[in-house]
């Protein structure tokens, strides 16, 4: 059932023989990702008045929220924890 799923996101290439396990996005996920992360930084921005107060741009805060989102992914897959 979880591949099914998996499999409607994109592709998933189990790990063999000391190799990392990888999954690769399709591209639609992509950018539905990309759209909900814009979309919350509008958000952020709309209801902060600091950040409307010095025009800090929603895509700015966009890139924050998907950069810290990817830090603390690869952080808590990497083998150094």
């Amino acid at each position: 059932m979880l591949e099914h799923i998996m499999g409607y996101f994109g592709t998933y290439t189990p790990a063999a023989d000391g190799a990392i396990a990888t999954f690769q996005f399709e591209y639609l996920t992509t950018l539905g990702f990309a759209a909900i992360v814009i979309f919350l930084g509008r958000a952020i921005v709309a209801h902060s008045a600091l950040l409307r107060k010095y025009a800090i741009p929603a895509p700015v805060i966009s890139g924050i929220i998907f950069s810290v989102v990817v830090s603390l992914s690869s952080m808590s897959s990497s083998s150094c924890w």
